[in-house]
């Protein structure tokens, strides 16, 4: 068992549910992290140093208030679970003995997002096709409240486990055929809420 992983409820992560909850809502979410680790990792995102994000993307069409760390080093604790995880995910669908990605997964973009208590959080938007195979998810710290959804009005929305310690999966670009991320959005912000992403980015042409 690898080093950091050991530290994660790996029982709950069910491949065949997985899959069918990626092709039906487009989401799922479930305990991961271990109490231990949860709170270690949130502690070092606590003193990392943040950017804010662009407030208006998308052409305007999304609005988010929310500061990303994306400079972080290769042999932090965050780099160490990425390499990690990667390859604890190639393994779990694998074993589904079907494709179930049209590339090899590999997390090549990894960030922590914090959110500020009372903050808009962002708007329905979709991760676009230059995010590939899957979105993961891990809520560090903090009380917000993650919804999938129809389109950017937010219709139909249907909220997800965004407890900390919680990962958050959604089927991104070239998984089962899927093109982009459902719409998502992050609102009712209630304390300071960091979140670690783990993507896999298109490189750029």
């Amino acid at each position: 068992m690898t080093a950091v992983l050991f530290d994660c409820l790996l029982g709950n992560f069910n491949p065949d549910k997985i899959v069918e909850e990626l092709k039906g809502l487009g989401a799922i979410s479930f305990p991961f992290l271990s109490e231990n680790l949860r709170r270690l990792m949130a502690d070092l995102a606590r003193h990392l140093s943040y950017l804010p994000l662009k407030r208006n993307v998308s052409g305007g069409l999304v609005q988010q208030e929310a500061d990303s760390c994306r400079t972080l080093s290769p042999y932090s604790l965050f780099s160490s679970f990425a390499n990690e995880y990667e390859g604890f995910l190639s393994e779990q669908f694998y074993s589904l003995g079907s494709p179930v990605f049209a590339k090899p997964h590999r997390i090549n973009d990894i960030s922590i997002q914090r959110y500020h208590k009372g903050s808009l959080g962002i708007t329905p938007h979709i991760d676009g096709k230059s995010r590939l195979n899957l979105v993961s998810v891990i809520v560090l710290e903090g009380q917000g409240k993650f919804f999938i959804c129809q389109d950017r009005s937010g219709k139909d929305a249907v909220q997800l486990d965004g407890s900390p310690g919680n990962l958050i999966l959604m089927r991104a670009n070239g998984f089962m055929g899927y093109e982009n991320t459902p719409f998502h959005f992050v609102k009712d912000i209630e304390t300071d809420r960091y979140v670690f992403g783990l993507r896999q980015k298109k490189p750029a042409i």
